[in-house]
């Protein structure tokens, strides 16, 4: 008895062991970030960091999970000596949430590059509204997409969105909308081109404007100088760790979001309030210079109030992002071509 107590005893140890160093694992994007990165620390970063070995691998896998809600939140409140109707609006709300995988396998041939990739989207959005006499509306829009990319099938789209009307209470399912559309690849292809082509200078594409063509369109990694101006002018915060490849972590702070908030409202005067409960992004980099993922984390919440003499109008809009982009050589990312691709029908974006 006294050995079989022992060897539960010791098969419990060993999990438990196991379970806490699997969950201790380290990640591509920790690192040392106790203080913030030193003029020298940035100057040697831009030094050391060619922008064209980033993403340099004959096979790129590229791996993206993420997590997104964004709600607005609004509320009304009757001004002293005022009151409001009994079917005006007291509480109106707007959910989304979106989930999204995505995969996508970029081979470089002799004169060519091979594309596939892969992606699976929910959108929910929650939509409710309240009125001063208790009656409430709502509704959920769920929508599905699966897409598949590749250059001889282009990018092939399932999707389905259902709504579902009264949920909270005796929830009314309407028949989902389901379709099947196929987008050829050089259609994809020109439209991004299109769409870049609007922040693309043309000389920097064609090697025209200083008439040596040598480097242009070359990308280049801002200064020292000029990375430092800007971290002193939006309030933000960079720390660099270099013991391992380089780890960078660029933090926002509630002073950053009142910056940028200004220059869009052009007002300083009536700014929301900004609450920050974390606001980062990470850079992970290999000893021989590859770009290993990008991670962003953020959650945070703005509150504006507008007042008329008849009624106090507070809006809440929250932001919570949860992305990690992990970029390999392309081994652990496995694709599979979809069945019956003659069902898509052929569609061309307007």
């Amino acid at each position: 008895m006294k050995k079989l107590t022992k060897l539960i005893t010791s098969i419990v140890l060993i999990l438990c062991l196991s379970f806490a160093f699997a969950c201790s694992k380290p990640s591509k994007f920790d690192g040392n970030f106790s203080s913030e990165a030193t003029s020298e620390q940035i100057e040697t970063f831009t030094q050391s960091v060619d922008v064209e070995k980033l993403l340099a691998k004959t096979i790129l896998g590229i791996n993206l999970d993420a997590k997104i809600a964004f709600s607005i939140d609004e509320t009304f409140e009757a001004e002293e000596g005022t009151t409001l109707e009994e079917t005006a609006t007291k509480d109106s709300l707007v959910a989304i949430s979106v989930g999204m995988g995505f995969k996508l396998l970029l081979t470089q041939q002799e004169n060519d590059m091979d594309v596939k990739g892969e992606s699976d989207i929910t959108i929910d959005v929650n939509d409710s509204e309240t009125l001063v006499n208790g009656t409430k509306e709502s509704s959920v829009i769920k929508n599905e997409i699966g897409m598949y990319l590749d250059v001889e099938n282009g990018l092939l789209l399932d999707t389905k969105s259902t709504t579902v009307e009264d949920p909270d209470n005796d929830p009314t399912n309407n028949e989902p909308e389901i379709s099947k559309e196929k987008i050829p690849f050089e259609t994809i292809v020109q439209s991004i081109q299109d769409f870049l082509g609007q922040f693309i200078p043309q000389d920097a594409s064609t090697g025209e404007g200083d008439g040596s063509g040598a480097n242009a369109g070359a990308m280049q990694l801002p200064s020292a100088t000029e990375i430092s101006a800007i971290l002193e002018a939006y309030g933000l915060k960079l720390y660099i760790d270099d013991s391992n490849g380089y780890k960078i972590k660029l933090s926002i702070t509630e002073d950053t979001l009142n910056l940028l908030l200004a220059e869009i409202a052009g007002d300083s005067s009536q700014l929301p309030t900004v609450k920050l409960n974390k606001g980062d992004l990470y850079i992970a980099i290999s000893k021989d210079g590859a770009l290993e993922g990008v991670k962003i984390d953020m959650d945070v919440e703005i509150t504006s109030s507008l007042t008329s003499s008849v009624k106090t109008e507070t809006t809440v809009t929250k932001i919570d992002v949860d992305l990690v982009l992990d970029i390999s050589d392309g081994s652990d990312i496995k694709i599979e071509t979809p069945e019956n691709i003659e069902d898509y029908q052929v569609s061309t974006p307007q």
